[in-house]
């Protein structure tokens, strides 16, 4: 006799089988994503319950069927070039993917009637997504001191978007502008205005921060929740202080005592004299080292695909009938637009 109060029974969790995640679109021009890469490349850092060999990326299209998650850059779809929605099969993971804010991204293209149900896993920057980034983790290892022995440069600022002043954007631009009038700002990339600062080879910019400059300005162009992007942690790679301007809560991205907060000061001139201060206090200044006795920063991540592999043992049924209330915040981190604060960006 069949009990029909009894729970179904659960889904059994493989250990042995291999794991399929179809690549449909590229992430911009990468076929490979970047530098995530194909086969088994994205999980030879996984090392949880027996899964570092367990899963492989792919582009061929024609393993749709046998695929366990397809993964769809948001910025990169085709609205018409995508599989049906009826061709998922149940324990299969269409995958939202996304890594900009959604002030720049083309939130419109999610209210297409065909992806209304269509994506049933998110993988993007915010804490709330089915599979997110981690860059920060425990090392106890010891590490060398950092030099101050060059490090009489004050602040630099590595940023190609030089316009963030629209409906959403965090008007960065006119902070840094601000700062200006207090302390000497180095600006690099496409937004320099001297030729030998527009630095093309970031990997030849990276020493030059960490021997001279004792700051770098993360500063977001958005302010939405959980934003952070790759360019707040090189600075942290690179032996220098980050000070950031963004929405997210730091604390939950960061180690204490590693970062400055521009939002924790009532006016640019106030951060400017705090910044003057840790120029002089080389004791102050090293302080914000500490963290490096137990934590190392990642910059190229691969936790997200190893949380995405592990997923993929345990299916568990969920849709998101709305991609884009979620994404734009219509339902949840309904902050995204926040105002940008008067007292740092006065852009009369």
């Amino acid at each position: 006799m069949v009990d029909n109060l009894s729970p179904p029974p659960a889904t059994p969790i493989h250990f042995d089988k291999k794991f399929i995640i179809l690549y449909w679109t590229k992430y911009y021009h990468f076929l490979d994503f970047g530098n995530i890469g194909l086969g088994g490349k994205p999980f030879v850092t996984c090392d949880r319950a027996g899964i570092n060999s367990g899963c492989m990326a792919t582009t061929d299209r024609n393993l749709l069927n046998e695929s366990d998650a397809v993964i769809f850059h948001f910025r990169t779809i085709n609205v018409s070039d995508m599989p049906p929605p009826e061709w998922r099969r149940p324990q299969q993971h269409f995958i939202f993917f996304e890594v900009e804010s959604p002030v720049h991204t083309y939130l419109p293209a999610l209210r297409w009637p065909s992806l209304k149900s269509y994506f049933n896993r998110t993988m993007t920057y915010r804490r709330d997504s089915d599979v997110s980034n981690i860059r920060i983790d425990s090392d106890p290892a010891d590490r060398f001191p950092v030099n101050l022995t060059l490090k009489n440069r004050t602040v630099a600022w590595f940023v190609s978007n030089c316009h963030s002043d629209g409906v959403g954007g965090s008007w960065r631009e006119f902070l840094v502008r601000n700062l200006s009038q207090f302390i000497p700002v180095d600006i690099y990339g496409g937004c320099a205005t001297e030729e030998e600062k527009k630095c093309p080879n970031r990997p030849a910019c990276n020493p030059m921060l960490g021997q001279y400059y004792r700051f770098y300005f993360c500063f977001e162009n958005s302010l939405c929740p959980d934003y952070v992007t790759e360019k707040c942690y090189r600075p942290l790679a690179y032996d220098t202080v980050p000070v950031v301007y963004g929405g997210s809560d730091y604390s939950l991205f960061f180690p204490a005592g590693s970062y400055i907060n521009a939002l924790d000061f009532d006016s640019p001139e106030s951060l400017a004299n705090y910044l003057k201060k840790l120029m002089t206090d080389d004791e102050l200044y090293l302080s914000y080292f500490r963290w490096r006795r137990k934590y190392v920063v990642d910059l190229a991540p691969k936790d997200s695909w190893c949380q995405l592999c592990e997923m993929l043992r345990d299916p568990k049924p969920k849709m998101y009938d709305d991609i884009g209330a979620w994404w734009s915040g219509e339902t949840i981190n309904q902050t995204c637009l926040m105002t940008p604060p008067k007292s740092l960006v006065n852009v009369t």
